[in-house]
Parts: C-alpha cells; sequence; structure tokens
C-alpha cells in the first residue's frame, strides 16, 4: 500500500516536471517509480509464497488444524507466560513451537487462552 502510494507520488513528480518543462528529472523520477513498482511486485511474491508454505506445513503437521496445533503446546505453561511477561512474548513462544503458525495465527491462539 505505502509503496503503491510512493510509486504514484514519483509518477506524479515525472508528470509535473514533464509539465512544467524540465526534462532533466523526468527519467530519474521514471526509473525510481520502476524500481519501487518491482520491490513491491517482489515483496508481494514472497510474501504469497511464505504464506503458502506456513499452509502446507500447517497441513502435514496437524492437518491444517488450529485446534491440533493449539493441543500440541502446553497451554498452562504458556497463559502463565502471557500472564507475567505479556502478550508479545508469548506469541514469540508460540511462534518458536509452532513456526507453521502465521503471526495471527499465534496472536488468536495466545488471546484464546
Amino acid at each position: 500500500m505505502v509503496l503503491g502510494v510512493a510509486v504514484l507520488g514519483l509518477v506524479g513528480v515525472a508528470v509535473v516536471l514533464l509539465a512544467t518543462g524540465v526534462r532533466e528529472g523526468v527519467w530519474v523520477a521514471l526509473a525510481l517509480a520502476g524500481i519501487a513498482l518491482l520491490g513491491a511486485v517482489g515483496a508481494a511474491a514472497f510474501s504469497a509464497q511464505d504464506r503458502r508454505r506456513r499452509r502446507e506445513q500447517l497441513a502435514v503437521a496437524f492437518g491444517g488444524s488450529l485446534e491440533a496445533a493449539r493441543a500440541s503446546i502446553d497451554q498452562d505453561a504458556l497463559r502463565a507466560l502471557r500472564d507475567t511477561e505479556g502478550e508479545l512474548v508469548a506469541t514469540r513462544a508460540v511462534r518458536r513451537q509452532l513456526p507453521m503458525l502465521s503471526l495471527q495465527q499465534a496472536v488468536d491462539l495466545v488471546r484464546s487462552l
């Protein structure tokens, strides 16, 4: 989202430069917009691949069931950790024990205890 706004901003700069008769900076602005766009596409592809990998690992390890994943951890110890150290520390502990869970799934698991 932010990268998309940056790309639009750089394209807007290029349009303004063209409209005012400045030719030198246009190519720089367009090149930066292209680089930012390539970065956004790469990040989106990597993120999609990571989500797919995590889903596959969850399916292999627990049949895709979050309840089975929840049952595999020591819920009492996790609850105590959450109550003493905080939600962030407990979520990190869940992610260390169950790396196939997404961050949102780990947070939901900790909050459901």
